[in-house]
């Protein structure tokens, strides 16, 4: 949806500014700031996110930067840093997980002296 919104604005900057008219040129500029304010709060909030290591939100927010605007050195440079980290986090996850797991069937097999 993101994707559709931005797309038909840039077809509309396209169609204002072959035309002359400064209405025109000027509402194609008031889009274009838009453009720049979104992508902006963006990328805020995928560094954001990123800061606060919750790494897929901010994965998506860059993905939804690159979509607008291919061009954003931030948002490439973390689309391809960032599944790694991401990858990570969930292994590390993954372990914590099963050392509770294995605590606990501890704790239910010690009366039994049993121990896994």
């Amino acid at each position: 949806m993101m994707s559709d919104l931005f797309f038909t604005l840039t077809e509309l900057h396209v169609m204002f500014l072959k035309k002359n008219t400064k209405k025109q040129k000027k509402t194609a500029m008031q889009h274009l700031s838009w453009i720049q304010i979104i992508l902006k709060v963006l990328l805020r909030r995928a560094q954001v996110r990123e800061n606060l290591d919750k790494l897929s939100p901010a994965l998506e927010d860059y993905k939804k930067v690159l979509e607008i605007d291919s061009t954003q050195c931030k948002a490439l440079e973390a689309v391809s840093r960032l599944p790694k980290q991401i990858e990570i986090q969930q292994e590390k996850m993954k372990e914590e997980c099963i050392a509770k797991l294995k605590d606990l069937g501890n704790l239910v097999l010690k009366p039994f002296w049993i121990k896994y």
